[in-house]
């Protein structure tokens, strides 16, 4: 409320419901336009009260997604929502040189005729990557180089288990790797053979 006063702020975006909620002083007090991003899926139980707030607490919705929105509209939201697909700039990223591409790859221990599928994502149920593990045990069979690659900074012991689990169990110690955190996105996108990210 005191920045908002100070800096004559005339519109609010926050990024969740959480600081769509911490918000609320100074958009009824300054009379403040508030437009909040929602990023999440929710579980069912928790819509009733996650429309309850957004219907009341934010002028504007844009979502991640037409998926995400739908999601909402299909629990009771009545509000304007807008899916804005998040957007990343390749001029800094694209092309990538094929010298590149075998210095992340040597960083990294792959072979030049590894097939290597990338996924950047959170661990945590929601995002799926239980599933992405068991559709790549699948592909692994037929073929034999394809590696997996999973990039995490934020992981929940719970899933992170569930998916060394999963590894042990379809023998997929040699063609699996977890990185906690590594963020070099080129570096990255240059080990990619595809890149995958796939959600609930």
């Amino acid at each position: 409320y005191k920045i908002a006063k100070a800096h004559q702020v005339q519109i609010i975006h926050t990024q969740c419901r959480t600081s769509m909620l911490n918000s609320q002083l100074a958009r009824t007090k300054l009379q403040i336009p508030l437009i909040t991003h929602e990023h999440h899926m929710y579980n069912p139980e928790e819509y009733t009260q996650a429309v309850e707030e957004l219907q009341e607490g934010a002028d504007k919705i844009i979502t991640i997604g037409p998926y995400t929105a739908q999601a909402l509209i299909e629990n009771g939201l009545q509000k304007s929502i807008t899916p804005i697909i998040n957007g990343i700039n390749m001029k800094n990223i694209l092309p990538i040189s094929q010298k590149e591409k075998f210095i992340a790859r040597s960083s990294l221990n792959l072979e030049k005729s590894d097939k290597v599928i990338v996924c950047i994502s959170r661990l945590e149920p929601g995002k799926g990557i239980d599933k992405l593990v068991r559709a790549f045990a699948i592909v692994a069979q037929t073929l034999p180089q394809a590696k997996l690659v999973v990039v995490s900074d934020d992981a929940t012991q719970k899933t992170l288990s569930q998916i060394t689990q999963i590894v042990k169990t379809h023998k997929l110690t040699n063609n699996f790797f977890y990185y906690p955190r590594e963020y070099n996105i080129i570096k990255l996108h240059a080990i990619a053979y595809v890149f995958c990210y796939n959600t609930l």
